[in-house]
């Protein structure tokens, strides 16, 4: 039926029309459907009509049925379900499509196939619902069956947009035979596209061919955003590819879903003859069919182009085979979104296999994961390659190149291959450090972006320039090779690394830094214009010819930087540091924004001039062209013990000074600009700058002027100002100190010292020398200024002294607030003030008396007092620092062994009457007598002697012992020797009377006075005795001639002396003891009392030896001893007894010793002794025998304990009776 009336709708009905060949509806029109239209079926042996079959430019919109009519026997092919032509009609189908089946065979002859489920020629059909290929048509007799019709067949350069599902038609079904091949899904013929957002299927077999989702042959595009699906066979079939692109296409394939195989198909099959090109673009899943090893299987064709491009999402199960003997073939990463992608399955054994070429485009970064050993040469044309390992790249024989694109490496690695550098450009974003030794070439330009360093150690050609975005670029590693052409721009850094010599003609802009970090020599030739720092971390960076480094940039400089080459005066940066080496040669060296500190040395007979910042010189510079400071700040040292310069310094700006140490600047300094003193150390300036006209500043540390210094002149609160040279105006508001000891600072100006500060002057207490300040104009002395005094050495202030400390031509207005080392123990300084001039002036103050602290102390120092001020010995004593030393010097001017030696005389006295108690005790045989001279019966004792009986007796005796000091005189040390002789007999009615004489040597010792004496004692006495029963008396009296002469030493600051004198003295005494004997078988005791009195009469002397002598006065002394105990004695055998005695002895009178003495031209004054102990514990223990009936030996120790005293002596007496 042929209908051609406009805009008809046929809808509502269920009809076949037709028979044979015949066709559904042919339209002429535009038809939509809701109903069902079916071709009409086939007679015989023919093929069934047409379901829908539009004209020219007639758009079919279906919503119903279309079927095919269905072939009649073998060979009766099913008819098209729809015909769709007319380039610029948009079909659409909602509905559904099926071409009609083939007819059955039932002889040897194959079944009929499938009809086409859709014919486009031209135009665009849009399918929302089910297109079906028309299944092939049974075969009953064992032969083949007919195979499934396309779902879609285009041609004539028609678009397809697949909402739905397509699906080519399934073979037909045989009984014995094989059955039929299933139907493509989409056949593109000519010139198509094709978007698929549905299913794509191809047809089925039971056990034969399955059909392909998409074939292709001739130009097509396929954009799959759905599922793409080869048809599925009861058997393996390597046919029934998701896609299969015939001999001689042109086609692309951008798959954002899936891509799969049929049974035993790859996902993608491309006809391995012919010059077929494909370009597949893969966001999404491309798979093998079950059984299928391959999901992209490419041409094998020499002359075929196939390119794979992987994009973020990208998927492939299964491996992808290129052309193994071909060049055409190109693995490609692209997209606009990140990815990664494994290069370890790149390979001949891998899944990615026989590429040839390897890209990257797109604006994604791609990161290669894992390694290969293929030969891999990628070409990044956009986007970024990451790699972490230049296995990441393949065979290092693989070269890289870079038209566009950048390469990452986000770890460190090193590599050998060739890079090209297209037109294009490359870039290399080192997140981590690069080296490349290879050949850099090309006609691009290379861009270093990433904070890692990239190293080029080749001979690079490239010609497009380098900029550096980010991190290094560094030419060489430390070899002799590494470099690069034409001009840099530098935001990064840009480092040199190379042990030889490397000129380097390209100028160098940006804002990035320099460096040196070889320990080569880099030349630059070009006026470089970078405004970053330089940093010449080892070798040299030279500058010659019109090579310059911007006036901007800093220079950081480790090995050394020579400018001797530069023409034709010199060059300028920002400014120095680090501590290597600048070589001037005869140049100047400019910094224009200095900010740096140079701890290294500049050399060179050229000069340096600052013209802007602070450059701060901690090191020793040499150079000897002298120094500029136009503007800013040349700062000489930083805080530390070093920075210094030689020459002169011609400043307009400020010249600071800034050391822990001392150092001495002997340059003049010029102009106009400022000085500083901001160091803690002290500076010394020494040169002639009286033509300089600006301001010093003492900020800290000091500064001392020993040359001239122009201008004014201020010392800040932390300051001090020192010197002997010659200053402007000064105003002090810290400290000042003239002289670098004792010495004057003079002022051409006005001086003013503000209140709060300090002039420290130092004075010579030996002397009258000062420091002083001496102005050309005014003194002003603010309120509360101190001065502050300090003496160079510990002398003691001269009575009458006076110092000049500050003189004004122009007059003195103000007053100091003394303090600081006015005193010492007896004299201050005090300020005086006339009309021109400040003075300080010493005063006694205190008498000496007032620094005793005893009383022999104190009357020597009232003795000292009384002597006139000159007296060299009281002067001597007034300069004494403290009271410490005065009562030193007090205490041996005192001279207490005079009266020391009196304690020990009467001490001594003991000995005289011991001998004489002694011998009358052993005539009587009372126990503890030495001896006794009387028969001895065995058993019976001792028996006094015969009255009538004459007897002689000896003593020798001895002792040494100490007196403590009583706090006032020193302690003494003595010892003692003698002997005494007697003879006695018996008189009267029980008397015995007798004569003794004898001699004594005894040493007395003051050490800590530095004193002795040794006085020989010549004695004669008479003693006589009696007893009552067992009681008895003895009696006596002595007189002893004493010569003594004495020694001392005087030596304290500022005196010393030796002293001595000689004098005599008398000891006379008489004394008696009364005891009782009790006899106790072999042992006696005797209980006793006794008394002694004694007079020392002392002759005056006169001392020998200097100021420190002294005269004495005569004197007597007379002091008593009383003395109770008890002794004992045992007879042991007939010859010998053993005996002692324990007693308590008081002394009373005069027992502390006193000396009335007085020095030349000084009132007398008394001091004492030691005095006697007044309670003392006394012992003696011995022993004796009769060596003859006549004659007896005896030996004894005593002691004497308490009150300060202890002594030890021996005794040994031979008595003859005749």
């Amino acid at each position: 039926m042929t209908l051609d009336t406009a805009g008809f709708t046929l809808s509502g009905f269920d009809r076949t029309s037709g028979s044979g060949n015949g066709g559904g509806i042919q339209a002429a029109t535009n038809w939509t459907i809701f109903g069902a239209l079916r071709g009409g079926n086939a007679n015989g042996t023919g093929t069934g009509g047409q379901g829908f079959n539009g004209g020219f430019a007639t758009q079919l919109i279906n919503h119903g049925t279309i079927t095919g009519g269905t072939g009649a026997g073998a060979g009766g092919g099913g008819g098209f379900g729809a015909v769709m032509s007319g380039a610029g009609s948009n079909h659409v189908n909602n509905g559904t499509i099926t071409g009609g089946t083939g007819g059955t065979s039932a002889s040897t002859a194959a079944g009929g196939s499938g009809g086409v489920g859709g014919s486009l020629v031209g135009g665009t059909l849009t399918n929302n619902g089910t297109i079906t290929g028309g299944a092939g048509g049974a075969n009953s007799a064992g032969a083949t069956s007919g195979g499934g019709g396309s779902g879609v067949s285009m041609s004539g350069g028609t678009s397809l947009v697949n909402n739905g599902t397509i699906t080519g038609g399934a073979g037909g079904a045989s009984s014995a035979g094989t059955a039929g091949s299933g139907g493509v899904s989409v056949l593109m013929n000519g010139t198509s596209s094709l978007v698929n957002n549905g299913l794509i299927e191809g047809g089925a077999s039971t056990n034969g061919a399955a059909g392909f989702g998409i074939a292709v042959v001739g130009i097509a595009s396929v954009t799959n955003n759905g599922t793409i699906r080869g048809g599925q066979s009861g058997v393996p079939d390597a046919f029934a590819a998701g896609i299969f692109a015939g001999a001689g296409s042109l086609a692309t394939f951008i798959n954002n879903g899936t891509i799969e195989g049929g049974t035993g198909a790859a996902g993608i099959s491309v006809n391995t003859v012919g010059g077929t090109d494909i370009t597949i673009v893969n966001s999404g899943t491309i798979r093998a069919g079950a059984g299928h090893p391959n999901a992209i299987r490419l041409s094998t064709s020499a002359t075929g182009l196939s390119v794979l491009e992987l994009h973020a999402g990208s998927v492939i199960e299964g491996d992808v085979l290129a052309n193994a003997t071909g060049t055409n073939d190109t693995l490609r990463l692209g997209g606009a979104a990140d990815s990664s992608f494994d290069a370890s399955s790149i390979g001949a054994a891998a899944q990615y296999r026989s590429f040839d070429r390897f890209q990257k485009n797109g604006a994604s970064t791609w990161t290669l994961t894992g390694t290969t050993t293929a030969l891999t040469p990628w070409q990044v044309t956009g986007g970024t390659l990451s790699v972490a390992s230049d296995g990441a790249l393949g065979d290092a024989a693989g070269a890289l190149t870079l038209d566009g694109g950048a390469l990452q490496n986000t770890a460190s690695f090193a590599s050998a291959r060739a890079v090209t550098l297209g037109a294009g450009g490359g870039t290399f974003r080192t997140d981590a450090d690069l080296s490349l030794a290879g050949v850099v070439g090309g006609a691009g330009a290379l861009t270093k972006t990433g904070a890692g360093t990239l190293v080029l150690s080749g001979a690079n050609t490239y010609s497009g320039g380098t900029t550096i975005s980010a991190g290094t670029l560094q030419l060489g590693s430390g070899g002799t090779s590494g470099s690069i052409l034409g001009d840099v721009t530098n935001n990064g850094t840009l480092s040199f690394n190379r042990s030889d010599s490397l000129t380097f003609g390209g100028v160098i802009s940006g804002s990035g830094a320099v460096s040196n970090a070889g320990p080569g020599t880099t030349v630059l030739t070009a006026a470089n214009s970078y405004t970053g720092s330089t940093h010449i971390q080892a070798g040299t960076l030279a500058l010659t010819g019109a090579g310059a480094i911007a006036a901007s940039s800093g220079v950081a400089v480790d090995g050394s930087f020579d400018i001797s080459g530069v023409s034709p005066a010199g060059t300028s940066v920002a400014g120095i540091s680090s501590s290597g080496a600048v070589l001037l040669g005869a140049k100047q060296l400019t910094l224009t924004a200095a900010s740096g500190d140079f701890g290294g040395v500049v050399s060179g007979t050229g000069g340096l001039q600052v013209a802007g910042g602070t450059q701060t010189l901690s090191g020793t510079n040499t150079y000897t062209g002298g120094t500029t400071i136009s503007a800013g700040t040349l700062q000489l040292g930083n805080g530390g013990t070093s920075g210094s310069i030689v020459g002169d310094v011609t400043n307009n700006g400020t010249l600071s000074f800034n050391r822990s140490d001392a150092v001495t600047f002997a340059g003049v300094i010029s102009g106009s600009g400022g000085v500083r003193q901001i160091g803690s150390g002290a500076t010394r300036l020494t040169g002639n700058s009286a033509a300089f006209t600006g301001t010093t500043t003492v900020e800290a540390g000091m500064l001392a002027v020993n040359g001239t210094l122009g201008g004014t002149l201020n010392v800040l609160a932390a300051g001090r100002l020192q010197g002997t040279g010659t200053v402007g105006s000064t105003t002090v508001a810290g400290t000042i100190a003239p002289g670098n000891s004792i010495g004057t600072l003079t002022v051409n100006g006005n001086y003013t010292q503000a209140p709060g500060s300090t002039y420290e002057v130092e004075v010579d207490p030996g002397s009258n020398a000062s420091d002083l300040i001496h102005a050309t104009g005014t003194a002003s002395i603010g309120s509360g200024a101190r001065l502050n005094v300090v003496r160079i050495n510990s002398g003691t202030y001269i009575l009458g002294t006076r110092y000049t400390v500050l003189t004004a031509d122009g007059g003195v207005a103000g007053t100091y607030s003394l303090g600081g080392d006015t005193t010492t123990a007896f004299v201050q300084l005090f300020d005086r003030y006339d009309a021109n001039n400040v003075y300080l002036v010493a005063e006694k103050v205190r008498s000496i008396a007032d620094a005793a602290g005893t009383p022999n102390q104190a009357a020597v120092g009232a003795a000292l007092d009384s002597l006139p001020a000159s007296n060299s010995l009281a002067n001597a004593v007034t300069w004494l620092p403290n009271d410490f030393a005065a009562r030193d010097a007090l205490n041996q001017l005192s001279a207490d062994i005079h009266a020391s030696t009196k304690t020990a005389l009467l001490e001594d006295s003991r000995f005289v009457r011991e001998a004489a108690i002694d011998r009358l005790r052993g005539a009587a045989c009372a126990p503890g007598s030495a001896v006794q001279q009387a028969p001895q019966q065995p058993g019976t004792g001792c028996t006094p002697e015969d009255r009538q009986k004459h007897a002689a007796w000896t003593q020798v005796f001895g002792s040494w012992g100490s007196i403590d000091s009583d706090g006032n005189a020193a302690k003494l040390e003595r010892d003692i020797g003698g002997f005494m002789v007697g003879a006695d007999t018996g008189v009267g009615a029980g008397w015995r009377v007798g004569a003794l004489g004898g001699y004594s040597r005894a040493s007395a010792d003051t050490s800590a006075r530095n004193s002795s004496s040794k006085t020989d004692s010549y004695h004669l006495g008479a003693y006589g005795g009696t007893q009552w029963g067992a009681t008895a008396l003895r009696l006596g009296a002595s007189h002893s001639w004493n010569k003594t002469e004495t020694n001392r030493s005087v030596a304290f600051a500022g005196f010393a002396g030796g002293l001595e004198a000689e004098y005599d003295s008398t000891t006379t005494q008489v004394f008696g003891e009364l005891g009782h004997r009790i006899d106790l078988g072999r042992t006696t005791l005797e209980p006793f009392a006794g008394l002694a009195h004694v007079r020392l009469e002392s002759d005056a002397f006169f001392e020998r030896g200097g100021p420190a002598a002294m005269h004495g006065d005569g004197d007597s002394l007379d002091a008593t001893f009383s003395t109770i105990g008890l002794r004992a004695s045992l007879q042991a055998s007939e010859r010998i007894r053993v005996r002692g005695m324990l007693g308590w002895r008081h002394a009373f009178g005069d027992t502390t010793p006193a000396s009335t003495h007085a020095f030349g031209g000084s009132l007398p004054f008394t001091l004492t002794g030691v005095p006697l102990a007044k309670d003392v514990a006394v012992l003696e223990a011995g022993i004796e025998t009769q060596l003859r009936p006549n004659l007896t030996l005896g030996a004894s120790y005593s002691g004497q304990f308490g009150d300060g005293l202890q002594d030890h002596g021996f005794k040994a007496s031979l008595n003859w009776k005749f």
